[in-house]
């Protein structure tokens, strides 16, 4: 019952051959993500895959992706945090780990809201912590409370 269980997303195949000077969205997508399960509650953290990786592994492992909480893509970026991924792991909660200047986007935010979706920013709550007890059942609570704000709003939903 208190077993802890984290599955790796792979990255597409392609990434085997991104040379060392490769930088930006190649590196990016090519994330590992993981996927956190302990009794019933799950967790996805994609890092910060973007919407080609998170296309593809929404062909190649849909189930991986359903979770109770999801960690937002690259920081809350449209380039991450998309409509089809939110529909794909229908999070009950969503966590946003950024450093307040750049991220996150104000649009993800207005996505999460629009859906009434529970958001934590690190950037404005400090630390947020899951609690998740052997039965399953789970609870988010933070440092601070606080609600988030967007940083960053961009035409086309493209990040720096």
């Amino acid at each position: 019952g208190s077993t802890v269980t984290l599955r790796i997303l792979a990255p597409p195949p392609a990434c085997h051959a991104l040379g060392g000077a490769a930088a930006g969205d190649a590196v990016n997508n090519c994330s590992l993500g993981v996927r956190l399960t302990r009794g019933t509650f799950s967790m996805l953290l994609p890092g910060d895959a973007e919407q080609q990786e998170l296309g593809w592994w929404m062909m190649t492992r849909p189930t991986l992706l359903r979770a109770d909480v999801l960690t937002a893509g690259h920081h809350g970026s449209t380039n991450a945090t998309t409509a089809d991924l939110l529909n794909s792991v229908q999070p009950q909660a969503v966590l946003i780990s950024a450093n307040g200047r750049q991220h996150p986007f104000a649009e993800v935010l207005s996505l999460l809201a629009a859906r009434g979706i529970p958001t934590y920013c690190t950037a404005d709550r400090g630390t947020i912590t899951v609690r998740i007890l052997h039965t399953g059942a789970w609870t988010v609570s933070s440092e601070r409370a606080g609600k988030c704000h967007g940083r960053t709003e961009f035409a086309g939903g493209n990040s720096p």
